[in-house]
């Protein structure tokens, strides 16, 4: 966001044009991030996303950790099993889906989880088996590889649980800009069983699985406490929800916010345009911003990306001047001189041509400012 509008051909829409488009002749349209057949949830595909941030660095990883489980492959017909593109997709998924308590049975559980799904994605892959045909050797060779690297007392596993926090924490980050971008862009969103909160499915039927509703209700409980605070306290809340970004407490935050403000105004989500707007400054490829308005109200919704290759640190909060600098969004389409007001932290800006995003991103690593609009519901 902030480059020009542009086609690349006739009737081929360039990313940044796509939700225009939709804002103009599909303004309906379903925003789903995760559905009943998705290979891999929306924070799964998250955490593996941040794999593209650091390419280098996940090339050693996976040479070591092939090196480090070599002993446990087979050799069928002179043929090594697995081979190496089911072994790579093993590794992808393990980085987006290793649970934090990964121990005893908590790490047998999830070890029935991914052979399960590995089985799937080979047959599906159709190159060493498929559903037709099933090679029941490679089967049980690719079987075995899964159970015995997730010993739980191997040195790959404690590599990987390691290596696996980094992922979870970038990956979380994502999880809730996707969510702040999908309740507030054109189209009408959803939200499949679970994923409020950070969610770690693969393929059916490990995305079937019973949802723990009763957390949620935990978790919905503390938000809404926080929703009702003035805004200062309410600010230093939202700043702790941001310590533990893969807990889901941030990604319900954002969506609960984003879903008030769909019930408080649902013209303006249905029928409301769509403007990207401008971001400068030494971070600002890591920004997505861009404004929805009708009639004299609006939004202006500014989120965060990149996030792994942002520079700060696993577990460093990305917020204020130390992550952001100087970069800053435009609001030059923007037309209001009423206060903007961030639905999530209720901190309130005074309109101005140009944001600083290390102000905007304060307590939190996105924001949903609101003008002219009537009071939360």
């Amino acid at each position: 966001v902030g480059a020009p509008v542009l086609r690349d051909s006739p009737g081929v829409l360039l990313p940044l044009e796509v939700p225009k488009h939709r804002a103009r002749f599909w303004p309906h349209e379903m925003l789903g991030t995760s559905t009943h057949d998705t290979k891999r949830s929306e924070d799964v595909r998250a955490r593996v996303d941040a794999i593209s941030e650091g390419s280098a660095a996940w090339r050693l990883m996976v040479r070591r950790w092939s090196r480090m489980n070599r002993a446990h492959k087979r050799d069928i017909e002179g043929i090594a099993a697995p081979s190496a593109n089911d072994e790579y997709l093993f590794y992808q998924t393990l980085v987006g889906t290793f649970p934090p308590d990964a121990r005893g049975h908590a790490l047998a559980t999830y070890t029935r989880r991914v052979a399960s799904y590995m089985r799937k994605a080979s047959r599906e892959a159709k190159r060493r088996t498929s559903w037709i045909n099933v090679d029941a050797a490679y089967e049980e060779a690719l079987d075995r590889f899964v159970r015995e690297t997730l010993d739980g007392d191997s040195a790959f596993v404690a590599d990987l649980a390691f290596q696996a926090r980094a992922f979870a924490w970038f990956g979380g980050l994502t999880s809730i800009s996707m969510a702040l971008i999908k309740f507030t862009a054109p189209g009408v969103p959803d939200c499949y069983q679970g994923n409020e909160c950070v969610d770690l499915s693969l393929v059916d039927p490990d995305n079937r699985r019973p949802v723990d509703f009763a957390r949620r209700r935990v978790m919905l409980e503390k938000l809404e406490s926080i929703a009702r605070m003035p805004a200062r306290e309410r600010a230093v809340c939202v700043r702790g929800l941001i310590q533990a970004p893969d807990d889901g407490s941030a990604k319900l935050w954002g969506s609960l916010q984003a879903l008030a403000l769909r019930r408080v105004d649902a013209e303006l989500f249905a029928h409301g345009d769509y403007r990207a707007l401008r971001t400068a400054g030494s971070k600002s490829r890591h920004v997505i911003a861009y404004a929805r308005s009708l009639r004299g109200r609006g939004i202006v919704v500014v989120a965060g990306r990149l996030f792994a290759s942002l520079g700060s640190l696993a577990g460093t909060p990305p917020l204020g001047a130390d992550a952001w600098g100087d970069t800053m969004v435009a609001l030059e389409p923007v037309r209001t001189d009423a206060p903007l007001v961030d639905a999530l932290t209720g901190t309130q800006y005074a309109a101005a041509p140009l944001l600083p995003i290390a102000d905007l991103f304060a307590h939190f690593p996105g924001a949903i400012l609101r003008y002219g609009m009537p009071p939360r519901a």
